[in-house]
């Protein structure tokens, strides 16, 4: 954090983003909302029953009402978002060990017709990363990469009779959120957000020397780490559909492989739909200016912004507020606008982006009058004193010799020395620009202002229509890049539109 003076160098007030465990409140005591990781298991055995870890508690691996896992509370259960986007979960495979008999090009091929069985039925993609010793159990590795570990082995002791072990880690926010909701909305169902999964294999169990068993337990496992829970423990079970199930918690052994049935397709759609699924946005954050009595009146650029959001459908689309923490400010939706009003005439301050803090946050989500998406954040990240009330910091202007001037253009590249404050280019260097630097037929690079959101927009003709392709993004680099197909799609032209 940098703190340089104003004409007014107050200094705002700490406010923590929600972390992974509890945040320490800023100076006014003000109560933070939290965001818990925690890890459920769930495991496969021949003829007893698993059992459900859920932060350190035991528990009976009985599904709820919905037919998942529970999550942080028990009447709702937790979700993965990619497939909202259209974005494949990334899968590892470890193969330190196999079954007897099994060769590592079965392994893998067991693994990709699991993943498909679930992939074929609903809005889920999953994309094999790599083949990756884990080092120890996947069942023990705590994490938020958002990938699925699949153990072809249990060398490390993790299992305790059973034919496998499959879970995932998930997010909640107990404070914000506490009936569930990190993960969306889908229809009534609420949903926390899964960020992690696993499955441990039983690879000296003599089953597993069959490939079609193999593929049944895999499909299985990886169904838990999607956050199904059994159709059925009853080894007497007399519904046909929950005990031929391949969540029935008991191994068919039948030769069925990964072949999912009517109660398993059922469950699995009420999470993730297919051609139905819940919207999406992303993160955003806001650089603030501030000066005397009266504060600056947000308008495009100035201490506003535009809460985008998306969808594979075209519902209409509204923006709903969760909660804010309005420390050092206020904010104010009005319909996708986003405005932000600081509070005193605060000096110069500024957090890293990319970290964990901010001077205030507002969190949101989209809805579309049937699915809500999962909630994100906007964070104030800085202050700068605007005393010239041109639109611009005083500091940033000077440095540049642009003050007073917002129409300017100091280096005659046809950029306003405002628009290159909002960009974040040099308004001296008339190579500092917004623009597309270099263009392959797989890839688009352009300077960029890093943590800001950018879209793609692709036209057959240059006066257009435009339209958006693939989904935006949020650089971290003032080089941004992008996947493009330019080998196989019609010929035409490409625009970058920072999002306001």
């Amino acid at each position: 954090m940098t703190q340089d003076g104003g004409s007014d160098p107050r200094r705002p007030f700490l406010c923590a983003l929600p972390a992974l465990k509890p945040c320490t409140p800023g100076p006014l005591g003000a109560i933070l909302p939290t965001m818990t990781l925690s890890r459920s298991l769930s495991g496969r055995r021949t003829t007893f029953f698993a059992a459900l870890i859920l932060a350190g508690i035991g528990r009976t691996e009985t599904a709820n009402a919905t037919g998942f896992l529970p999550g942080a509370n028990t009447a709702f259960s937790s979700r993965w978002t990619e497939g909202d986007r259209g974005e494949a979960i990334p899968y590892l495979v470890d193969t330190d060990a196999l079954p007897a008999g099994i060769t590592t090009n079965q392994a893998l091929v067991a693994v990709s017709n699991a993943f498909e069985a679930w992939a074929a039925v609903t809005s889920l993609r999953f994309a094999f990363e790599s083949i990756e010793s884990f080092g120890q159990s996947a069942g023990k590795i705590k994490t938020d990469d958002g990938r699925i570990r699949i153990q072809m082995h249990d060398l490390y002791g993790y299992l305790t009779g059973q034919l496998g072990h499959g879970g995932r880690m998930y997010r909640f926010m107990p404070t914000i959120l506490p009936d569930g909701g990190m993960g969306g909305v889908v229809e009534t169902n609420r949903f926390d957000l899964n960020v992690a999964g696993f499955a441990v294999l039983n690879h000296e169990h003599a089953d597993m020397s069959d490939p079609l068993t193999l593929e049944e337990v895999l499909c299985h496992e990886i169904g838990h780490a999607l956050s199904l829970g059994h159709s059925s423990e009853d080894p007497d079970e007399s519904d046909v559909d929950r005990r031929e199930a391949i969540m029935y918690y008991r191994a068919h052994r039948d030769g069925r492989g990964a072949t999912l049935n009517d109660w398993d397709i059922r469950t699995a759609q009420l999470a993730y739909p297919t051609n139905n699924t819940p919207p999406y946005g992303y993160p955003r954050y806001m650089h603030i200016l501030t000066s005397q009595d009266p504060p600056p009146v947000p308008g495009p650029y100035v201490n506003q912004i535009v809460l985008s959001m998306y969808q594979a459908q075209n519902r209409a689309l509204a923006a709903e507020e969760i909660a804010a923490s309005n420390s050092n400010g206020l904010f104010s939706l009005d319909g996708l606008l986003l405005s932000y009003t600081p509070r005193l005439p605060w000096g110069d301050s500024e957090w890293e982006l990319g970290g964990t803090n901010s001077w205030d946050w507002f969190i949101w989500r989209a809805c579309d009058g049937v699915h809500k998406s999962a909630p994100y954040f906007v964070r104030v990240m800085s202050f700068g004193y605007d005393g010239e009330r041109d639109g611009m910091p005083d500091s940033w202007a000077s440095a540049y010799g642009v003050s007073g001037d917002p129409d300017g253009d100091a280096d005659g590249d046809g950029v306003s020395n405002f628009m290159e404050w909002v960009l974040g280019s040099n308004p001296t260097n008339a190579h500092s620009v917004f623009r597309i630097e270099t263009a392959t037929d797989s890839s688009l690079a352009w300077q960029a202002k890093p943590y800001e959101a950018y879209e793609i927009l692709f036209a057959t003709n240059a006066a257009g229509p435009f339209a958006r392709r693939g989904n935006p993004i949020l650089p971290v680099h003032p080089v941004a890049t992008a996947a493009v197909d330019m080998a196989t799609s019609p010929r035409g032209f490409y625009r970058i539109r920072k999002i306001p």
